[in-house]
């Protein structure tokens, strides 16, 4: 202090409006205020502010001048949302000695989130319900060092995990995962909802089979899922393998497009299975190769006087020569030999010789089965197949 100052004229005189002090402090934000001292008398006014314990910070802790402005912080760090914090500041001075009250009520802290409509947060739920209507303010927000300390100041007990997933790379699959955690949303959840597909494919058309399935999303939140094949088929090509949440968009349920290269299926009949790796819900695939023709009897079981029809469906991109022959001389074909463009109808007919009549009515099984083999060549390859025709006398 200034002692000549003291001695040889008038004292200076503190003053202060300042008496009590209330502060609604939200724990784990910091707080800070000003208390202003004026020397209403004469010389220099000098001095120093303390406290009795650890709750307010001051800044300086000396002061000198006829107008100072001194800063107090508030260290709330042992503290919780509840508590009240009754304290004083004692003010020591050449001026006299000044004592102001400090009432500090430690509150939650109010998150602000730059939202019009909804300017502050003072919940989790009310923190779920911005990441609905703003999910992209939300991410800001939840990706703040304010926001741990927001959930320090609600008492939050995981804040460990919540670092593991505010550090997670893929900060859409961090905030979503926070959310499921505690319980605020249901995970999302994916099904293929399309029934079996079965198809029939040709080898001799180039262009592969084209078609799709349907994927639906059940929740809201990140999806990040991959079909996998359980066979590996290599004949089953996706349009994508992986299924993220900007694949949805707006709306629950997607198309995924998927081709079938006809030079890859091997076998007659060939089977795949498609599922998700983290859903439940699969689709079957049965793909089925045609031959150079398809062929069909209108009937296999004729009476003695009836007549059928085969018919030859051509596979292939050329005209085909057919031949069709008979094993028995009593099926008889209005056609044995003809050409194929796509398609073509032949009638045949059955008339038994004297003997066979004879031999039907003694033989315990009275019917007679034989064989007709249908024969062509494409590309140098040669085709047949057999038909079992059976005639009787069928009542």
């Amino acid at each position: 202090m200034n002692m000549q100052g003291i001695l040889e004229g008038s004292l200076p005189i503190i003053s202060t409006d300042i008496k009590k002090i209330v502060i609604d402090a939200p724990l784990g934000q910091g707080f800070e205020g000003t208390i202003s001292l004026q020397n209403n008398g004469d010389g220099l006014l000098e001095g120093s502010i303390s406290t009795g314990g650890q709750i307010l910070v001051f800044e300086p802790e000396y002061f000198q001048g006829n107008k100072c402005d001194i800063k107090y912080k508030l260290n709330l760090g042992y503290c919780k949302i509840g508590d009240t914090i009754r304290t004083e500041a004692i003010i020591s001075s050449n001026g006299g000695e000044h004592v102001i009250e400090f009432k500090i009520n430690v509150v939650s802290h109010s998150l602000g989130t730059g939202d019009k409509e909804r300017e502050k947060l003072d919940s989790l739920e009310e923190f779920y319900s911005l990441w609905l209507t703003n999910p992209s303010e939300a991410k800001k927000i939840f990706l703040k060092h304010d926001f741990l300390m927001w959930l320090y100041s609600l008492d939050y007990e995981y804040l460990e995990l919540y670092e593991h997933f505010r550090s997670d790379p893929n900060k859409e699959r961090g905030i979503n995962n926070f959310l499921v955690f505690n319980r605020l949303k249901n995970r999302v959840n994916l099904a293929i909802v399309s029934e079996d597909i079965e198809v029939r494919v040709n080898p001799f058309i180039p262009e592969s089979y084209e078609g799709s399935f349907r994927v639906r999303r059940q929740g809201i939140g990140f999806v990040d899922e991959k079909l996998i094949q359980k066979l590996g088929a290599p004949w089953l090509k996706l349009e994508k393998l992986n299924i993220l949440s900007t694949d949805f968009k707006d709306d629950d349920e997607i198309e995924i497009g998927f081709s079938i290269d006809r030079n890859q299926v091997v076998k007659k009949i060939e089977h795949e299975t498609l599922m998700l790796t983290n859903s439940s819900g699969k689709i079957n695939f049965k793909v089925c190769k045609v031959g150079f023709l398809n062929l069909k009897l209108d009937k296999s079981f004729l009476g003695l006087r009836e007549t059928g029809k085969l018919t030859i469906e051509n596979n292939t991109d050329s005209h085909l020569t057919i031949e069709i022959v008979s094993r028995d001389s009593f099926i008889r074909f209005d056609k044995e030999k003809l050409t194929v463009n796509r398609k073509e109808v032949v009638e045949f007919s059955v008339k038994l010789s004297t003997l066979q009549l004879a031999q039907k009515s003694i033989r315990k099984k009275p019917v007679f089965e034989t064989v007709v083999r249908i024969k062509s060549i494409y590309r140098d390859k040669k085709y047949f197949e057999d038909l079992t025709i059976t005639v009787g006398d069928f009542k």
